[in-house]
């Protein structure tokens, strides 16, 4: 009776573990099927997901799931670039770039002719002899051995040629015209480098192409857009400066309104004055005499000369105050040489230069903190910043900047600062600012601040 009791469990274990098996099995069919592990077609011959910086979706059958790299693609997938998140695309010898925001429907996944419907956002495309259509709104347009970029927004999408050529409703475009269709109606214009914002421009740079615009050209519109930049970020975080420049100018228009009033007006040695101008003595010399005596009025006296009185000394006008001034920056630079350690989701708030925020200087007040010249900074540039109070060592404790955390690149990854080279053992709100520092906000990846000087 016993045996027979083993015997039935050990059958009803084996079942078990079978279902289990089963269930396993099927869902790693059904997530493989998904994601196209077992596709057989050789990748060659579709459309892939080369790269995927920041966080990205990808929506195949009705079932959505993130996008990873070198993801081959299918009719029908829906691919969504998260905020702050790029797509590469590659079919053939073209390349297709994903902007943050966007999304697509591929519609033709072959390399014989790629095709993809733009539902928003910004698509950039570099078109070898593998063409690639664009569809969007009402509109489609075919590039081959053309570079474009094509914004879609609500009512309206602008398509910017940057070479080559293409053929849209029987109509022949060359480079650097610009199609906008506002509820599909075209206009065609010229357009300059200044119309591309700084995304496409960076995808201009790295297009390997020959462009409408030299590399020189759109640098320059980039530089020309972070020199501004840095003046408004200044501009708002010292507005005192701002109300001394309009002082000035103030002054300045009325002293030279008071020196136009006196040179526009002359004394007639009586007492009187009037417009001195061409011909005005002449004027009065030919006012009429008066019509009868009775009219006429004495002469008065002559009076004698009277020297002139010396004007008395104006008094010095005080010196301005001088104020008290400190320069802040935040680099986040080598994270760049620890991509592989950074947290996917955080890739696209690394900037390629590495500089959050450039060399920015700022009016302090005596008492000022280093984190209260980080937080007027970070507040003027519209970058984010998290940071907690600990009470044990009586300091606030920068955790985030720019949506860059504590551990985002390595478990030794965070935030540090230094002033004037020097890395302080105390918290930020502790080391009270002094005229002329310089503040760096670092994040440090590797050694607790070994990789930057610390």
């Amino acid at each position: 009776m016993m045996n027979q009791d083993k015997r039935k469990k050990r059958i009803a274990n084996i079942a078990m573990g079978a279902v289990i098996v089963l269930i396993i099995l099927s869902g790693v069919l059904a997530v493989g099927g998904q994601q196209g592990w077992f596709d057989k077609k050789d990748s060659a011959e579709t459309g892939v997901v080369s790269a995927v910086t920041g966080t990205a979706d990808l929506t195949r059958d009705g079932i959505a799931s993130p996008l990873s790299a070198d993801t081959a693609l299918r009719d029908g997938d829906v691919l969504t670039a998260q905020e702050h998140a790029e797509l590469t695309l590659q079919a053939g010898d073209s390349t297709m770039k994903l902007g943050t925001g966007s999304s697509l429907t591929v519609t033709h996944a072959e390399t014989d002719g790629f095709t993809v419907q733009v539902t928003g956002g910004q698509f950039f495309t570099a078109a070898g002899e593998t063409a690639v259509t664009l569809e969007f709104g009402t509109e489609d347009c075919t590039l081959s051995s053309a570079t474009a970029d094509l914004t879609v927004r609500t009512g309206s999408e602008t398509l910017y040629l940057l070479s080559g050529s293409l053929t849209q409703d029987g109509t022949d475009y060359e480079a650097r015209q610009a199609l906008s269709w506002v509820d599909g109606t075209l206009t065609v214009d010229s357009f300059s480098p200044t119309v591309l914002d700084d995304e496409a421009i960076g995808w201009c740079l790295n297009a390997g192409q020959t462009l409408c615009f030299t590399s020189a050209e759109l640098q320059q519109v980039l530089d020309d857009r972070a020199a501004q930049q840095q003046t408004d970020i200044e501009a708002q975080v010292n507005p005192s400066k701002n109300a001394d420049a309009q002082a000035d100018g103030s002054a300045a228009g009325s002293a030279e309104t008071a020196q136009s009033g006196e040179a526009g007006t002359k004394s007639d040695g009586t007492g009187h004055t009037g417009q001195a101008s061409a011909g005005s003595d002449t004027a009065n010399a030919a006012d009429p005499a008066p019509s009868s005596p009775a009219q006429a009025e004495p002469s008065a006296p002559a009076q004698p000369d009277t020297p002139a009185q010396p004007e008395p000394n104006p008094e010095p006008e005080p010196e301005p105050e001088k104020k008290s001034t400190c320069t802040i920056s935040v680099r986040c630079d080598t994270i760049l040489n620890n991509m592989d350690s950074l947290d996917p989701d955080k890739a696209g708030y690394v900037p390629s230069s590495g500089v959050l925020l450039s060399k920015t200087t700022v009016t302090i007040s005596d008492g000022d903190s280093a984190y209260d010249v980080l937080k007027r900074a970070c507040s003027a540039a519209g970058l984010q910043l998290e940071a907690s109070y600990t009470a044990a060592y009586g300091s606030y404790y920068v955790e985030g900047i720019g949506h860059l955390y504590e551990f985002d690149c390595g478990p030794e990854s965070g935030w540090m600062y230094k002033v004037n080279g020097w890395f302080p053992n105390y918290g930020c709100s502790s080391y009270t600012v002094s005229d002329g520092d310089n503040i760096v906000f670092c994040y440090t990846c590797t050694g607790l601040g070994a990789d930057v000087g610390a």
